[in-house]
């Protein structure tokens, strides 16, 4: 904390050059456009291609260069681009410059060069020399010596700088030129680029040489990897080639030298560091050639900590503003793993998705904004917590080219609307030649399903539709592609599928295995739906029946049976089968009776088959029962096979009675089989009178129960013991005048868990938010947004969560909170216009809209930190002639950070002003867009903003738009002395937790959900509830930057298992200091269980609901805690010393210092 009072100190000491460091850092984001620079148009400027006989003046001295030189076979001459930024201010930087030098490609005694340099925001500079061969016999031409390109960035470069990005200096000879990055204007910043040729003489024209083709590395390990390449215009033999490798430009590495051949080849790369980014390029040598070299690639070695891999796929779906980046992730079971991609219009990159799950398989996102036939740069990268990032390949795509027309596509409403079908229609028109169509459809808006694609032409074009849902809402739109145009899509519609009728019917069939004390009863169901669908048995002494059998979910029509006992001999029984469908009704089949059987003097046997289940495709579990009268001892066995003759027996048991299991293996996958259970007594006497009277054996059948292999396995049976599941609705928080954020708790107990909430403005509730999948975790916490809420109104609202092991659903206690009051906003003074001449007029309105979280009113919306917000400018021209050079002028608050604007919008960053021109004519209107983002505040803070328009010496101004920026005051954490532990061991944890603001907060308590797996042992503060496994720490009050820290300590049960993991989760709920009960920082600590035990603690940081600004990129201190928080520190610290010797040079140095050129000194 003391290091962070120190950076806000600096940075409020120091805010100019801050301010001036994040502009020198926005000239890089993508889309920033400088104003004009002028390359090379001073008269004392040295020409921008010069040459020198490096041989006869190997210190290039500056009289020696010119734009002619003479040199023998043999000797080596030196080639030098010169630029110079002649901008007219400081800010006329040259971006995006390369450098570049075209090469004579054949043998001449006399040659011609050409060279110059460019940039993204300047005009072309070039030049050309000429070389005399002195003694040449017409095959002389100019060979590059690798290695020998020198960059020479300022005048302050005494020795040349390395080049840019890896590069090798031979992109020097490419269409696309040499990186060197920007460049200031002045004259200290003159710079050269400078390459050496030897002069080679040959006495028959020299055959074509071969190119190389670096590609991306395959079988990519923790320290190995396979370099590939491929080679072609390969001639002759003696050819060689290798690969350069290492984690610097300079390489360092190489494979060894193999005979090359055209087409792929590859080398292996051991030895090599896990999670480290090597950068690598084919290398081809061949006889009478110079050695050539393949592009530098990188890729980067699998981490341990993490083992996952994630590669670059290319770009699809491409068109002049959007495209869909794809990758392919492999997480090796590793949990939390993230995704997203890095994108840009150069090899920088600078932009990136939003974080997205990552699970193994193809992902991909889209990206919108981008500018027609401009070639994008992009890579996918992933990461797992606790470890660095992982990268992809980069790879590139052009945007498509703006056409004149393009066509359209009308979705028109759906027809032939059935239970499961439907067919969809559009319209196409102004499609030249053919296009491609197709649907995209689903249960919501954001659709999820699409059609296959489908050529067409002009007119009206269909789809069928089938196994749609009964009873559901669908959303469809068309989508058109043609060449050279964006993806035009068609309006939104729904369609309704019709409600399904459902048939239920069930038989009673007569009974069978009766005794004296037990019977089965059978029956039959017939279900046109079989989801949802329960059957059972009544039955009774009477036809009042009055006893149920319990109640079984069906998993098919046909037969079911259930065994009863305990009857009494000689009785008659009634009984009929029941079955409930899925809306609730009941049928029921027709009453029947049997008879139990009269006491003899042979002990009975019954028999019955009441259950199997399916294992897997090849194994199943037999369930059946006996009842034996007497304790006569029997044996009991299954008789099952492929046909209602069985063939086939499990080994026989012996008992006396009751239930018995048998498990069979090896089955065929998708076959039909039939089992029943069989018993019969052991012995052929009763009570000794073998003489007097003989007991036959008796052998008993149950029913007849058929099963088919590869259906889906019935749900498991539920572990043993399980930790009662629980949700516990907390307090609502994020309050607005019309949303809210409503928050619980979940103990799951690792089972498959799903949960939302129910809300409405009485304690009936009557909404409900969508259904989320929660894991199967032992804790998890969850929230939902609900927005749309009427102004200072009490809402009512409860948790719910459903086992989706089971079905059953549990719900919390019913809460409540208000709404706030609509804050009170002084109206916006009515602004006068300047007078103007009638026939000019204008109306211009203002509206905000908060686009992360949809809330407010067009005139006040609330935001939270990292928020986009989007302000919309209406301009009206009233008038009665056209208005031309109409100025819109907007200017943001500090607490914004400018994102984009619509209409070629220009932001200025040193006055925070956007500013659009135009022209309305009469009676005409124009919108106008800015998005920013809310930046962070130490306090809730109220923004507000208007906008102007000007034409001429009149001017008008909007109503004023207010923004109110909520911020979150308190931080919470959880620590460990250790992240993994054996069985039997303790864990020592801290909760932590601190009151950030500027107001003391009150009723803090602090709950800490123990893991499932442990015993909890002690604690130096709160009360241990075993009910529910939580510490409950009441804290009280907390003053202004306040912190409390609890110890507590477990133990890990010596049944736990290696490999599963202990979650312990925290959470904190108190009153602001306006009295409302707020719900802040819920967090989860994992630790594993088994592995190596290295004592190292964890922690699960500090938790705020909002992050953004240093704290985003840095962590919870200033010092970073990650790779990517050191390159961005780096950037600023790199950026600040740039941008103030800038200002001190500019103000010791003379804009008409006279040019110099840097003696190179390399030895030639």
């Amino acid at each position: 904390m003391i290091i962070q009072h120190l950076l806000m100190n600096t940075v409020t000491r120091f805010a100019k050059p801050l301010f001036a460091a994040f502009a020198f850092l926005l000239a890089f984001a993508p889309g920033f456009t400088a104003e004009a620079a002028i390359f090379n148009n001073d008269v004392r400027d040295f020409p921008t291609l010069n040459i020198v006989n490096a041989t006869q003046n190997p210190n290039h001295q500056g009289s020696a260069w010119g734009t002619s030189a003479s040199a023998r076979p043999g000797e080596t001459v030196s080639l030098e681009v010169y630029y110079h930024n002649n901008g007219p201010t400081e800010q006329d930087i040259a971006r995006n410059v390369f450098t570049w030098i075209q090469l004579p490609t054949s043998g001449a005694t006399q040659h011609s060069i050409s060279g110059g340099v460019r940039a993204d925001n300047a005009a072309p500079a070039t030049g050309q020399v000429s070389l005399s061969i002195v003694g040449g016999n017409g095959t002389e031409r100019l060979e590059f010596i690798p290695g020998s390109v020198r960059w020479y960035p300022n005048q302050g470069a005494q020795t040349h700088a390395a080049l840019l990005q890896g590069q090798s200096g031979t992109e020097l000879f490419t269409s696309q030129g040499l990186f060197v990055g920007d460049q200031h204007p002045g004259w200290f910043d003159q710079a050269n680029v400078v390459a050496d040729f030897r002069v080679v003489q040959t006495q028959t024209p020299p055959a074509p040489c071969p190119i190389v083709t670096t590609n991306p590395a395959t079988g990519i390990t923790l320290n190995s990897a396979t370099l590939q390449a491929v080679i072609g215009g390969l001639t002759g033999t003696g050819a060689g080639y290798h690969f350069e490798y290492g984690t610097t430009p300079a390489f360092g590495s190489a494979t060894v030298v193999q005979a090359a051949q055209n087409g792929n080849v590859s080398a292996f790369a051991g030895n090599l560091q896990p999670g480290i980014t090597y950068l690598f390029r084919a290398v081809l040598q061949a006889p009478n050639c110079p050695t050539v070299f393949g592009q530098p690639l990188q890729f980067t070695t699998l981490a341990p900590q993490q083992q996952i891999a994630v590669t670059t796929s290319p770009a699809t779906n491409i068109t002049q503003t959007v495209a869909t980046l794809n990758g392919t992730l492999q997480t090796n079971g590793v949990a939390n793993t993230v995704r997203w991609f890095e994108w840009g219009s150069t090899v920088s990159l600078g932009n990136r998705t939003p974080n997205g799950t990552g699970f193994d398989g193809a992902f991909a996102d889209g990206i919108v904004g981008l500018a027609p036939a401009t070639t994008y740069y992009f890579r996918a990268a992933a990461q797992t917590p606790n470890a660095s990032p992982v990268f992809g390949q980069i790879l590139t795509f052009t945007t498509l080219g703006i056409q004149p027309s393009c066509p359209t596509t009308v979705t028109m409403a759906a027809t032939g609307v059935s239970q499961t079908s439907a067919t969809l229609q559009a319209s196409v028109n102004g499609l030249q030649g053919s296009g491609t169509i197709w649907f995209e459809w689903g249960t919501t808006a954001s659709f999820g399903g699409v059609t296959p694609q489908r050529t067409t032409q002009n007119g009206v074009f269909s789809e069928p539709l089938s196994g749609l849902a009964p009873n559901t809402t669908y959303y469809f739109r068309a989508v058109l592609q043609s060449p050279g145009c964006a993806l035009a899509t068609g309006s939104t519609l729904t369609l309704q599928t019709s409600q399904q009728v459902t048939t239920l019917a069930v038989e009673t069939i007569p009974a069978t295995n009766i005794t004296q004390s037990s019977a089965t009863l059978n029956g039959t169901l017939s279900a046109s739906t079989i989801s949802g669908v329960s059957r059972w048995f009544e039955w009774g002494a009477s036809t009042s029946l009055g006893n149920s059998t319990q109640t079984q979910s069906a998993f098919s029509s046909g037969s079911f049976s259930e065994h009863i006992s305990g009857l009494s001999p000689n009785t008659i029984y009634y009984f009929r089968a029941v079955a409930r469908g899925t809306n609730g009704n009941i049928v029921y089949g027709s009453i029947l009776s049997f008879r139990t059987i009269i006491t003899t003097s042979c002990p009975t046997i019954s028999v019955s088959t009441f259950s199997l289940e399916i294992l897997s495709q090849t194994s199943v579990r037999f369930r059946g029962s006996t009842d034996v009268s007497g304790s006569t001892s029997i044996i009991r066995w299954f008789e099952w096979g492929p046909t209602p003759a069985f063939g086939q027996t499990t080994p026989q048991q012996t008992a006396t009675g009751g239930t018995f299991a048998q498990e069979v293996y090896s089955l065929q996958p998708g076959t039909t089989y039939y089992v029943r259970a069989v018993a019969e007594r052991t012995s052929g006497y009763f009570g000794g009178f073998f003489d007097n009277f003989f007991c036959p054996s008796g052998r008993q059948y149950g029913s007849t129960m058929t099963f088919t292999t590869g259906t889906p396995p019935l749900p498991p049976p539920p572990p043993p013991a399980p930790i009662p599941q629980l949700v516990t609705t907390q307090p609502a928080t994020n309050i607005t005048q019309n949303s809210a954020r409503l928050n619980a708790v979940a103990t799951m107990s690792n089972l498959p868990t799903s949960g939302w909430f129910e809300w409405g403005q009485t304690v009936a509730l009557g909404q409900q938010t969508s259904e989320v999948d929660l894991g199967n975790f032992t804790a998890n916490t969850f929230f939902a947004g609900v927005n749309n809420l009427q102004p200072s109104t009490t809402y009512y609202f409860r948790a719910a969560i459903r086992n989706r092991a089971n079905g059953v659903t549990l719900r919390g206690h019913i809460l409540t909170f208000r709404t706030i009051d609509r804050p009170f906003i002084p109206p916006s003074p009515t602004p006068t216009p300047t007078p103007t001449p009638a026939s000019v007029r204008l109306a211009i309105g203002k509206e905000v809209a908060n686009i992360s979280f949809p809330n407010g009113t067009t005139e006040c919306v609330a935001a939270f930190i990292g928020n986009t917000v989007a302000y919309t400018i209406t301009v009206r021209n009233t008038g009665s002639v056209t208005a031309t050079d109409v100025g819109i002028r907007d200017t943001l608050s500090p607490e914004l950070q400018f994102v984009s604007a619509s209409e070629n919008g220009s932001y200025k960053e040193n006055t925070r002003e956007v500013v659009w021109v135009t022209t309305l004519s009469a009676g005409e209107s124009k919108q106008f867009r800015l998005t920013a983002t809310v930046n962070r505040v130490p306090e809730n803070t109220v923004v507000t903003n208007s906008a102007s328009a000007r034409v001429g010496s009149y001017s008008v101004r909007s109503a004023t738009t207010h923004l109110i920026v909520v911020t979150e005051p308190v931080t919470l954490a959880l620590v460990t002395d250790r992240m993994a532990a054996q069985p039997g061991e303790s864990i020592a944890y801290t909760a932590v937790y601190r009151n950030e603001s500027r107001a003391p907060i009150n009723d803090v308590s602090v709950r800490v959900l123990l893991p499932a797996g442990a015993t909890f042992v002690s604690t130096d503060g709160g009360v241990y509830s075993p009910q529910d496994g939580s510490l409950l720490i009441q804290v009280g009050s907390l003053t202004p930057k306040q912190e409390g820290r609890t110890k507590f300590t477990v133990r890990v049960d010596d049944t736990a298992r290696a490999g599963t993991t202990l979650v312990t989760g925290i959470l904190m709920d108190y009153r602001d200091v306006a009295g409302a009960q707020q719900l802040q920082a819920v967090n989860l600590l994992p630790v594993r269980i088994g592995g190596e035990v290295d004592g190292r603690g964890g922690a699960s940081g500090i938790t705020r609901s909002t992050s953004g600004g240093l704290g985003a990129i840095f962590g919870g201190g200033f010092l970073p805690d990650s790779l990517l928080g050191w390159l961005a520190l780096i950037l600023i610290v790199l950026a600040l010393y740039l941008v103030g010797r800038r200002v001190l040079r500019s103000d010791i140095e003379p804009r008409d210092r006279v040019p110099t050129r840097p003696i190179d000194s390399d030895i030639k």
